[in-house]
């Protein structure tokens, strides 16, 4: 499965990514210094600096710091995504959220243990989506997950109380991935991309607790007894 960016800006050039979601897990060594597994470490990384030499999800993203390092966050860009079954999203605005759209499918499409564990998402990439349908998505994938854990004769949880965990750790993993690209980026478009999704997470974590309350808006109910 292939996702396609194109940004196109006045005075910039084209720039282009593909991005590969179900792409090797195998383990990847990056060119720059900032991509090591013991650079700016995330404090909830569960791999080993003596199995791993090198983040997995740094190692993906950077050909895409290194393509912005020269772009401003409030930068106007075109953003042109080719999707499967040829769908097509084009949108002009700031830099800043075309590229956290971006960086979100690539690290959410990683070999990174934590992050992998949004592949669901990232399969059914919608970027620039609203809060309501993100936290929507992250509910949807969540009790998936708990389903097949059920089929599978494990303990669901029906509470979210896991997912407002699973929540928490993303959220420190960004503020510490932000500091790990801090040391690569001229500019701060990407670092502002990042803020980005670490701004749409928090707002998800908020807001969970009080949308939770309306899920009747946006749920298939339960037949009717005859």
């Amino acid at each position: 499965m292939k996702i396609f960016y194109r940004f196109e800006s006045v005075g910039m050039e084209d720039k282009e990514f593909e991005v590969v979601v179900g792409r090797s897990m195998s383990p990847r060594k990056g060119q720059a210094d900032w991509t090591r597994l013991d650079h700016n470490q995330c404090r909830n990384c569960t791999l080993r600096t003596d199995v791993f030499s090198h983040c997995p999800a740094a190692v993906d993203l950077e050909v895409v710091v290194e393509a912005f390092n020269e772009v401003l966050a409030c930068q106007e860009v075109t953003t042109v995504i080719s999707l499967p079954n040829d769908r097509t999203i084009r949108r002009t605005g700031d830099a800043q959220s075309a590229v956290g759209a971006l960086l979100g499918l690539i690290m959410a499409s990683s070999s990174c243990p934590i992050l992998s564990r949004m592949k669901g998402l990232a399969m059914t990439h919608l970027p620039f989506q609203t809060i309501d349908e993100l936290i929507l998505r992250f509910i949807g994938t969540y009790f998936l997950g708990q389903f097949l854990e059920h089929r599978d004769g494990g303990e669901p949880d029906w509470t979210l109380d896991g997912l407002k965990l699973f929540l928490y750790e993303i959220d420190q993993l960004n503020a510490d991935f932000l500091e790990r690209v801090a040391a690569a980026a001229r500019e701060d478009s990407t670092l502002e991309g990042i803020q980005h999704l670490m701004s749409q997470v928090r707002d998800v974590r908020e807001l969970l607790e009080s949308w939770s309350q309306h899920m009747d808006l946006y749920a298939i109910p339960a037949a009717q007894a005859s």
